[in-house]
């Protein structure tokens, strides 16, 4: 059975907690029956060693199953804990740690998991699946407990469930499953029951790896890093107040890794699910076809239809894992639907037996070795299959079925005929005889037909005497070439190499010899072919065969100058103490820095060396490289690739399929290759997202204001009289080329004026920040979905994101920060109320931190005011966007969703305001002396209206 939540296997997602473990080496004394013990105690007390599992890590010394009272306290002696807490500090600790009903704990999550396993192991016998689940809640106590307890166990349930997985028959799995019982699932339980009555150890707890989170990747793992990180700082405070702000911090991480756990379980049973629909869809359409299939027949005694038809249903009913355990499950619940394939095995089986009884009608003839009658479908069992390969064993079995059905149907049909075709198959299935018998009757047999006049010339013809060596064959050929010419035949014997010549040109000299050619069969024949060198190829196997992140070369990992920290505000990164930032994943550490233009983390070269990759973070937690910003090279690579092809008149849909990306992607690449060439891409909203195709250049910006024509001249002509337009276009061809910044204008119209009064900024109202940690595609996809009108359960079931996230990104009051990768939101405190202060609502029904900005009531407006600006409105609710999708709106429009290009037109325009989310990261960044119509007077080439100081700290924030 394959892993929980693998990317690897589309068919099958769900597998046993004993496969993330190796198998342990064992001793084995060759008796099957006995059941293996996990472990035990000797008498002196001391922990006995079991079979050793090296998957789990288990310390030198800490091997075996505590069953004794004294090995179970040196056990437990064995952790060292927190200093001692009074209740009346850690009750509180406790009341932080549970109170939040709505997020998963734990157990929850086993529980969850446990179903989801149960679901996956369809057409299992049900004790399989029972221990397996069991397995599965046990592993997350063993986890709750004390890390000499947990390693304790945990290599003793996995040696029980590898013996367990392995077993081949009902009563050894019993048996085993009573043994992991008593030695492990017992004692476990009774441990953790004490461990969760200890009220210091449940405090602990909250600094320990939430259960599941090896499916949240790389991300996961600086995650439960950073809470081990918390935990040492918890024991070494030396305040209540102290330990609570850090208990505080730890169990918002947790509950928040809680939260993506339950949320990618809820993924994974909507993907099984409709697994097992599509699996249902396709048995019933081979069932149809197999019933309606046209077979022609020479009457009722060659009639082959059953056989026929039952291998049809195998081959495109049965022709995965995930359908043969949907059929083997179907079979023991819905039988009633298969009683056709029971009909056709029936007469399948009658037609066999009387061609067994009949084909060999001459007595005399040697008795030839005939199949078995063949099996029926409907009748297959389970019970002796491993559970450990499920899956792949019982696809194995119906794909040896097939065959042997389509051995009776050959049989049957050879049985049906009169004539060579049934001496045929009688002599294809007679054993071959004793070596002596086959050479003496070869011998007699090329004697004798040497002798006949004429004949003998087509001796090699009617005897090949095969199993007779060469000479012996030369010996025969020349006595009876002297007894044939005693006869009055006239023919020399042949010897040597004029033997050899006169070998017939259709035969091989090692069929002469007596030795047949192997031919293999057609599905063993794989043809050589050699890579053709695409990008597509080439990151496949890079992405296979190398360790770290895929696509990204080996010379980016570093070795870091001290111990590597998780950073607390950047999901996914480490720093080392000095401001270098980490990227750790697949046994490797990348620094990074973040690129302020291109908004993204950026690996840092070697030796200077220009266009490192960026990174992001997949749907799974693990980094990748960012192909929406390029690969290593600029504009070669994949960029490259999809810009040719999209000259070539390829679509989008086409260029995808052929890079295996989304056409976002491919889109983005193009766009990527055309900029970094010189291509202008001024993204006006007038472009609608075209790409310009007029041949106008950034290098012509960059001459033509470097030549010294003015700013507002060329502005004019090439920017639509956007003169900062022209000045960051022409500032990025610069950076870009390499070419010398210091040659453009310097002295710029805005930028001359003081200091002076500006637009008066509102303070930023007291609030804290909430991040909900996610990839950006799924963001996206959440944005999309909204945009589609989709229920926030259904987003969920896609997305793995959790439900009430996908509730908040619609309330429009945060945004998604490259730098965190998370989405940010804004929580306001409430307002007082009376003479006390209501507690903080629900993040869903906190009020607004835009009261200002909020739409009007009817029938309040000032007649003497201009009516308030409305608020900016899609379908899928308020737009979320800020400095990223603005700077692809300078650079690239054709990167913009249309959504926020539309409602960027509008807010360039004045017709309406700025979404909460460019309010929220101007706060969230620190920017509180901006607002968004500062932003606006920028981005539209109205600097002149703005302070120097504004304008740098706007130019700052956008990353331009």
């Amino acid at each position: 059975m394959t892993s929980l939540l693998a990317s690897g296997e589309p068919d099958m997602a769900v597998s046993s907690v004993s496969s993330q473990s190796s198998t342990p080496v064992e001793t084995y004394d060759g008796d099957d029956n006995d059941t293996p013990a996990t472990g035990s105690a000797p008498p002196d007390g001391s922990p006995a060693a079991p079979i050793r599992n090296e998957a789990v890590d288990a310390p030198a010394g800490q091997t075996g199953t505590p069953t004794s009272s004294s090995t179970l306290a040196q056990v437990q002696s064995a952790d060292a804990a927190a200093p001692g807490l009074s209740s009346a500090e850690t009750q509180p600790l406790l009341d932080r740690l549970d109170k939040d009903p709505t997020v998963p704990n734990d157990a929850g999550n086993a529980n969850s998991l446990a179903a989801l396993q149960g679901e996956s192991l369809r057409g299992a016998p049900p004790d399989a699946i029972s221990f397996e689940q069991q397995a599965t809640q046990t592993n997350q106590q063993i986890e709750a407990l004390p890390s000499g307890q947990r390693d304790f166990y945990r290599g003793a349930l996995a040696a029980g469930s590898t013996y367990y997985n392995a077993a081949t028959t009902g009563d050894r799995r019993a048996k085993i499953a009573q043994s992991v019982r008593s030695d492990v699932i017992d004692p476990v339980s009774k441990a953790y029951q004490q461990a969760m009555s200890d009220p210091n150890a449940r405090v602990q707890q909250a600094f320990g790896k939430p259960f599941g989170a090896v499916y949240l990747g790389a991300a996961g793992q600086q995650q439960s890093d950073l809470l081990a990180e918390k935990g040492q700082q918890f024991n070494q405070a030396t305040t209540p107040d102290e330990r609570a702000r850090i208990f505080g911090q730890a169990v918002d991480i947790r509950h928040t890794m809680q939260t993506q756990i339950g949320s990618m379980i809820d993924q994974e049973h909507r993907r099984v699910h409709d697994q097992w629909k599509q699996a249902d869809q396709q048995i019933d359409q081979a069932m149809r076809d197999a019933s309606s299939l046209q077979i022609a027949s020479l009457g009722s005694l060659d009639d082959t239809r059953s056989f026929q038809r039952l291998e049809y249903f195998i081959n495109h009913g049965l022709n995965s894992e995930r359908n043969a355990q949907q059929f083997q499950y179907r079979l023991e619940h819905t039988p009633d639907d298969f009683k056709p394939l029971h009909q056709w095995s029936d007469e399948a089986t009658g037609k066999a037996q009387w061609a067994i009884d009949h084909i060999q009608s001459d007595p005399f003839r040697r008795s030839a070795e005939l199949p078995p009658l063949p099996p029926d479908p409907t009748h297959t069992t389970a019970e002796n299959l491993r559970m450990g390969n499920f899956g792949a064993d019982l696809l194995h079995r119906y794909q040896t079925e097939n065959s042997r059905i389509n051995e009776a149907g050959m049989l049957y049909h050879a049985a049906s005929q009169r004539g060579p075709l049934r001496y045929e198959y009688l002599d294809a299935h007679t054993p071959p005889l004793p070596l002596w018998q086959q050479q003496l009757q070869d011998g007699l047999g090329r004697f004798f037909v040497g002798l006949v006049p004429g004949v003998n010339l087509l001796t090699d013809y009617i005897v090949p005497a095969k199993s007779l060596p060469e000479a012996a064959r030369q010996g025969i050929d020349f006595f009876s070439g002297v007894a044939g010419g005693m006869l009055g035949e006239a023919r020399l014997p042949r010897f040597g190499r004029a033997a050899e010549e006169q070998v017939p040109a259709s035969r091989t000299k090692s069929e002469e010899a007596g030795v047949a050619q192997e031919v293999k069969p057609a599905d063993e024949i794989k043809p050589v072919t050699a890579p053709d060198g695409g990008p597509a190829v080439l990151a496949a196997s890079t992405a296979a065969d190398a360790p770290g992140i895929p696509l990204v070369a080996s010379e980016y990992a570093r070795q870091p100058s001290g111990k590597l920290v998780p950073d607390a505000d950047y999901r996914g990164l480490y720093h080392d103490g000095t401001g270098q930032h980490f990227i750790q994943q697949g046994g490797q550490s990348y620094p990074v820095r973040f690129d302020e233009t291109a908004g993204k983390w950026q690996m840092e070269p070697r030796d200077g060396a220009p266009n490192a990759p960026h990174m992001s973070i997949d749907t799974r937690g693990n980094w990748q490289v960012d192909l929406d910003h390029g690969l290593v090279g600029g504009g070669k690579g994949e960029a490259r690739w999809a810009f040719e092809l999209y000259e070539q008149g390829n679509t989008l849909e086409e260029i995808s399929r052929e890079l295996h990306v989304r056409p976002e992607t491919a889109k983005n690449l193009i766009n990527q290759y055309i900029a970094e060439s010189g291509e202008v891409r001024l993204a006006r909203a007038y472009n609608r997202g075209e790409a310009p195709r007029d041949g106008k250049r950034l290098s012509l910006l960059y001459t033509r204001l470097t030549s010294g024509e003015s700013l507002s001249a060329v502005a004019h002509e090439l920017t639509g009289g956007d003169e900062f337009l022209a000045y960051i276009s022409a500032r990025r061809y610069a950076r870009i080329h390499g070419r010398p910044i210091d040659r453009l204008p310097q002295e710029l119209p805005w930028r001359t004026r003081p200091d002076g009064p500006a637009a008066a900024s509102q303070p930023a109202p007291a609030a804290s920040l909430t991040s909900y940690p996610m990839a950006y595609q799924q963001y996206a996809d959440i944005i999309e979905g909204n945009e589609q009108l989709k229920p926030a359960w259904q987003i969920s079931q896609e997305t793995g994101v959790p439900t009430a996230w996908i509730e908040r990104i619609r309330s429009g009051d945060g945004y998604w920060s490259e730098r965190s990768q998370k989405w940010v939101a804004l929580d306001m405190p409430s307002e007082p109320s009376g003479a006390g202060v209501s507690p903080p609502e629900p993040p869903l029904k906190r009020p607004s931190a835009y009261a200002g900005q909020s739409d009007p009531p009817p029938g309040t407006s000032d007649p003497t005011q201009p009516p308030p600006l409305k608020r900016p409105r899609t379908d899928g609710g308020e737009p979320s966007w800020g400095s990223k999708e603005l700077r692809q709106f300078s650079e690239d429009y054709s990167k913009l969703k249309s959504p926020d290009a539309n409602s960027m037109d509008e807010w360039f325009e004045g017709n309406t305001q700025a979404p909460r989310s460019l309010q929220v990261e101007l706060t969230a960044r620190g920017y509180q002396d901006i607002t968004p119509d500062m932003v606006r007077t920028f981005m539209t080439g109205k600097g002149r209206e703005l302070t120097t100081t504004q304008l740098q700290r706007i130019a700052e924030f956008l990353g331009v």
